[in-house]
């Protein structure tokens, strides 16, 4: 999520509030480049969209009240989980690439406010890896050592996210500026 200037590149396992975040930033002043899936230089630390589509649970979705939509409007869920496609419901909400500024980690914690604090490189590099390598069969090599230069070069910080959903933006906005 970012600008057209720049952005942060969130990553983590399943459930650490990646796609939460993201959504949080859907209406504001703040760009979705994607959720799940998007493509990284990372000779030139830039990330590129390849889908328009997240998802979701119910919880989240009750939480994201800049969303604006019904869950009415989706299809229903798999898994649990409402897709989301962002090129038709928040058009205005994307970008189609950007310079990375930084890897932010989220964490789901028991805290009012959401805040933003360093992290170690190599705590970046572990919550990035796994399920990026997942990913890329046969590449696990060629595709570590190109996260680890990603990683190696940007600042590194935690999203640790508070009960304060929607302030997420103007947090990730204040690191990137």
């Amino acid at each position: 999520v970012g600008t057209a200037e720049g952005g942060v590149l969130l990553v983590g396992k399943g459930g650490s509030g990646k796609s939460t975040s993201t959504l949080s930033c859907v209406n504001s002043s703040l760009k979705v480049a994607g959720d799940d899936y998007v493509l990284i230089d990372a000779e030139k630390s830039h990330v590129y969209s390849l889908f328009s589509l997240t998802k979701a649970n119910e919880k989240s979705l009750n939480l994201l009240t800049n969303l604006r939509i019904s869950k009415s409007d989706l299809a229903p869920p798999i898994e649990d989980k409402y897709r989301i496609c962002l090129d038709a419901h928040f058009k205005n909400s994307l970008v189609h690439e950007m310079p990375l500024k930084a890897i932010l980690t989220p964490e789901v914690c028991d805290i009012e406010e959401s805040e933003i604090v360093p992290t170690s490189k190599a705590k970046a590099l572990l919550a990035l890896a796994p399920t990026s390598l997942f990913q890329l069969p046969g590449l696990s090599e060629i595709a570590f050592a190109k996260m680890s230069n990603l990683v190696n070069k940007l600042p590194c910080y935690k999203l640790r996210l508070g009960k304060d959903i929607e302030a997420i933006p103007g947090k990730i906005e204040e690191l990137i500026s």
